[in-house]
């Protein structure tokens, strides 16, 4: 699954695509939106996705007045969901793996370069394995925000945690892409 935006962050049709094993495209659906940033799809399981069940999950960090996670339907009809979340990346919650942040301009220090790999270990992540991680890069509301959700069944609402991410020396910290990983490195100056 593939959703596209060009560069001018104008209000207009942002297409989702779904790409088979030889790489042929097959248009989904088209997103009235400025952005579109971060795709995953979800399981058909109702009593852990909710309404999000066996859909395509993308949303725009930038939308005014709020930020939308957007649902896509097998039909390709959009749903659009308004959490609070600034969203960049979607990853479900694995196992006993590291989660890796890249911020671009923590200050080395070092000398040389901005930048750095986080590492946040797998235990954070331990009672939510199965979950959905929405990382907010901090880009529009600073800080750097990690937001691990699911459906609850029960209360027929969406449960939410957020890890916010402060620097070490007190500023905001910015994400520009997370992904897990079953490998172990430390904290990396770029």
């Amino acid at each position: 699954i593939v959703a596209t935006s060009d560069s001018s962050y104008l209000f207009t049709n942002q297409p989702v695509w779904r790409v088979d094993a030889q790489g042929h495209p097959k248009f989904v659906t088209n997103i009235l939106t400025k952005h579109l940033e971060g795709v995953i799809t979800l399981t058909n399981d109702p009593a852990r996705w909710g309404p999000w069940a066996g859909r395509i999950i993308t949303g725009d960090e930038s939308t005014v007045p709020q930020p939308l996670i957007y649902a896509i339907g097998t039909n390709g009809t959009v749903s659009f969901f308004a959490l609070g979340i600034h969203p960049e990346d979607f990853d479900i919650i694995p196992p006993n793996q590291n989660l890796y942040a890249c911020d671009h301009d923590l200050p080395n220090p070092l000398g040389g370069p901005s930048g750095a790999i986080l590492k946040f270990p797998a235990s954070y992540f331990t009672n939510n394995v199965g979950d959905l991680l929405i990382t907010d890069a901090g880009e529009v509301v600073p800080p750097a925000k990690l937001f691990i959700v699911h459906w609850n069944a029960a209360t027929t609402n969406f449960m939410i945690q957020s890890i916010s991410y402060i620097r070490p020396d007190g500023a905001p910290g910015d994400f520009e892409h997370v992904t897990f990983a079953p490998i172990d490195i430390p904290y990396l100056p770029q």
